[in-house]
């Protein structure tokens, strides 16, 4: 490790050691800037709004609203955001849902979590 960086860190811990920061956060700043969490709680919002309300429509008339493009469309219609989209969303959803009822193991479980965005591409 650099001197300069060694240094920096020392300063770093003796100053959270004395109580000059209330958090890591204020030592190190947040692991996740402020708009950046409000987009990924954004679009978890949106996913959930989106497999909540297709699985809602197919329920009422599953032969007036089949699952697939049609439904998504009118979803995302409802919800403002795009058939693709919709679909992606219902789709990461259910998935994630089966492999809890599954019992699915650990890894295999965080790695179909709807928001884990590797799994899916970046978004």
């Amino acid at each position: 490790m650099p001197e300069w960086a060694a240094k920096a860190l020392a300063n770093l811990l003796y100053e959270a050691a004395t109580g000059k920061f209330d958090s890591w956060d204020g030592a190190f700043g947040r692991i996740f800037r402020r708009k950046k969490q409000a987009t990924m709680e954004k679009k978890a919002r949106q996913m959930l709004a989106a497999y909540d309300r297709v699985v809602e429509l197919n329920r009422e008339d599953p032969k007036e609203n089949p699952i697939g493009h049609l439904l998504y469309e009118d979803v995302g219609a409802e919800l403002g955001i795009g058939r693709n989209r919709v679909a992606e969303y219902y789709g990461r959803v259910k998935k994630y849902l089966e492999a809890r009822r599954l019992g699915a193991n650990p890894g295999t479980y965080f790695q179909t979590h709807p928001f884990y965005p590797s799994a899916y591409g970046q978004w």
